[in-house]
């Protein structure tokens, strides 16, 4: 039993998925502190720290740890138990990042920072400072070279943006830019001459003077939390008297990354506590954010001071799903696309759901590219609308957990995301969730309450109120045609009398006392009056849910603006303006899902990768034909091996290297990537998997994989 270990090793466990890995840390640490005099804890909350990747799943932890206990109390009356859950409340189970934020203040001083400094994960100030240097070297450049534009890759525009990500994917592989010599980057390449000048005088440059500014300011960036982690662990001004850590978790260890490891193992070294840590690589898929397919070994879990375990039974999936599943991951590990060892890795399924046959566990719907822009989508639609009504008929429907309730589209890109969501729009009797990231500023409530502000801020424009009325703001029956032959003046008048009717029948106010309200009371107290009293969920559909969804959401909107008003004075002008600024530009705040426990089927959207670690009752995957063994058609990639720096800029399908990047490798570590991907994303269903097939499709691609179950 993994929990009854031995408390004197480090212990690792290689985890499929749905295995139950998170039980496994819960009755370990259970298992210790039950066994706290043997395990020489003393003090939960100051000796044992458990680590994850996302708040979330930090959350889930602790609120497991604690009803684990809680159970073992009812079980017992035992009142030790209920002293350990007031030690998990304040025990450290957070994020690395989090981690790392207590760890670098204890020894900021000594690295020239502010014990209370603020944390920045925003970019506003780096680009300005980037673009003072951009800016610079371009007119530089264009004086000694009038044909220097010219020889830019793609845009200006598009070039500055991959030079803005250029330090930022160096950090995620734990190399700090700033110390970086000419040689680290190679000989100038024929295709940018330029690129190394770029590196010197902007890159590097700007990251310096950002670091200047942040230390300025008392601040540090969220990008180079792991750099500064590694530099307090080796000060020598590092007090380790200042931990008593006796055992430390680590969840999703597949993802860590270099510079994370050489944290923990410096750590490690100098307060010598005890590692439990949980990990697949078959799940490995942030690559890009400089997680490898060595963290395991470069953790030293090979060693003598390791004990591994392996869990191979699966809680989660259909046994006869799996069994068709077993058939293409052996295949992927046999052609070195996965690290997958049938004798090792092989899940074995643990339940069967016999309300489905054995030929309805998956489903592949076939088109060809004459086909594919008419019938996809309307496959897609019937498949959906056709699980849910069976769903629905379940005897059990009732008592299923939300997750055996969930329908997935899951899909490779945010591009992806947005088509679907606009095909969605036009489906009566489906609605698809989405947590596709800076998706809160596009959505319906944004929109409206963006027309709204524009017509309160312009009242006798005819152009917003116009569109006011034409929006889920308004509820009456507007007859546009009136419109056509009237002048300016007649319009005006005529569109303000369609306001005056509605607002005073469920506002008992006209527009002009609506407008004087506003700009004379509290801007968001009068916002939310008006929101209240004209119900714009109810325009916007009469479906339960989408309302629900809606009201979520134009909640987060209020949440938004009112955070905003805590650091500058809000008015009506203000907000507006904000609006249409986050609806034009984008912004990283994503919207809510509608996730209570209601007995309905929920659709969502979402990608492989923010899929990991969830589950649904079925997975759809309607796009299978990108391929997937090719450099991306634009775009910057970045490798840091062996204290060399490889890059490589993709435009328009043409890649142009340094000497470092190697082409044929990083195809390689593409195709394997992805098929990791893929294998996530078939270990998210529980009961069906349905994939559309391109018949005419060619190349190599997660629809050719999919071929082989």
């Amino acid at each position: 039993m993994i929990e009854h270990a031995p408390i004197d090793k480090n212990i690792v466990v290689k985890a499929g998925a749905g295995t139950g890995k998170t039980f496994s840390m819960i009755s370990r640490i259970s298992f210790i502190c039950h066994q706290a005099s043997n395990a020489n804890i003393l003090d939960v909350k100051n000796e044992i720290a458990m680590l994850t990747f996302t708040t979330e799943a930090a959350t889930n932890m602790k609120s497991r740890l604690k009803q684990a206990f809680m159970n073992y109390f009812v079980l017992t009356r035992n009142k030790k138990y209920l002293n350990m859950i007031s030690g998990i409340e304040n025990m450290r189970i957070s994020t690395i990042h989090s981690f790392s934020n207590l760890v670098i203040k204890d020894t900021s001083l000594s690295l020239g920072i502010g014990v209370d400094f603020s944390t920045v994960s925003g970019s506003y100030n780096k680009q300005k400072i980037f673009d003072q240097y951009f800016n610079e070297y371009l007119k530089k450049k264009n004086e000694e070279e009038p044909i220097f534009f010219g020889s830019i890759p793609g845009s200006i525009y598009d070039f500055r943006k991959l030079l803005l990500q250029f330090a930022d994917m160096l950090y995620n592989k734990g190399y700090d830019i700033k110390d970086a010599t000419e040689d680290v980057f190679g000989k100038p390449i024929v295709e940018m001459p330029y690129m190394k000048e770029i590196i010197q005088e902007v890159i590097i440059e700007t990251e310096k003077t950002y670091s200047d500014f942040l230390s300025e300011n008392n601040s540090v960036n969220l990008s180079e939390y792991m750099l500064y982690l590694n530099k307090c662990v080796n000060d020598e001004s590092f007090n380790k008297n200042l931990y008593q850590y006796k055992y430390i978790f680590i969840d999703e260890f597949q993802d860590v990354d270099d510079s994370q490891i050489e944290a923990f193992l410096a750590m490690q070294r100098k307060l010598n506590f005890k590692f439990f840590i949980v990990g697949d690589l078959k799940q490995s898929i942030y690559r890009f954010r400089g997680a490898t397919m060595d963290a395991f070994n470069k953790m030293g879990c090979d060693g003598n001071e390791w004990q591994e375990y392996t869990l191979n039974i699966n809680y989660r999936t259909d046994m006869r799903l799996l069994g068709k599943f077993s058939k293409l991951f052996n295949y992927m590990g046999e052609k070195k696309l996965i690290p997958y060892n049938e004798k090792k890795d092989k899940l074995i399924g643990a339940i069967s759901n016999q309300l489905i046959s054995v030929n309805e566990l998956i489903e592949e719907y076939t088109y060809s590219k004459e086909e594919e822009i008419d019938i996809i989508y309307k496959m897609l639609f019937e498949k959906i609308k056709q699980r849910k009504v069976e769903i629905e008929l379940n005897p059990n429907f009732t008592k299923l957990s939300v997750s055996e309730k969930t329908v997935a589209i899951l899909v490779r890109t945010n591009y992806q995301i947005s088509k679907i969501l606009r095909q969605a729009k036009n489906q009566d009797d489906v609605f698809v969730e989405s947590d596709s990231n800076g998706d809160l500023y596009r959505i319906q409530p944004s929109i409206d309450l963006c027309k709204l502000t524009a017509a309160l801020s312009n009242p006798r424009n005819p152009i917003y109120l116009f569109d006011l009325l034409l929006s889920n703001n308004i509820n009456i029956k507007f007859p546009v045609e009136k419109l056509i032959n009237m002048e300016e003046n007649e319009k005006l008048d005529y569109l303000i009398k369609c306001l005056n009717e509605f607002y005073q029948s469920v506002l008992n106010m006209c527009w002009n006392e609506l407008v004087f309200e506003v700009q004379s009371k509290p801007v968001l107290m009068v916002l939310r009056k008006i929101y209240e009293a004209s119900k714009p969920w109810k325009t916007y559909s009469s479906d339960e849910t989408k309302q629900q969804y809606y009201r979520t959401n134009y909640d987060l909107i209020f949440e938004d603006l009112s955070k905003e008003g805590k650091y500058s004075y809000l008015t009506l002008e203000s907000i507006n303006e904000s609006l249409h600024i986050l609806i034009n530009t984008g912004s990283e705040k994503t919207s809510r899902s509608v996730t209570d426990d209601g007995d309905y089927v929920r659709i969502v959207c979402t990608t492989v990768h923010k899929s990991k670690g969830l589950e649904y009752d079925t997975v759809i995957m309607p796009f299978t034909t990108d391929s997937i063994d090719k450099m991306r058609r634009n775009g910057l990639d970045i490798t840091y091996v062996g204290g060399k720096v490889g890059y490589c800029f993709s435009v328009n399908g043409e890649a142009i290297t340094n000497e470092y990047f190697y082409t044929n490798d990083e195809i390689k570590e593409i195709e394997m990537e992805e098929s990791r991907i893929l294998y996530v994303a078939l270990t998210r269903a529980i009961n069906k998997f349905v994939w559309f097939n391109k018949i005419d499709s060619s190349g190599n691609t997660w629809g050719k994989l999919l071929e082989e179950i």
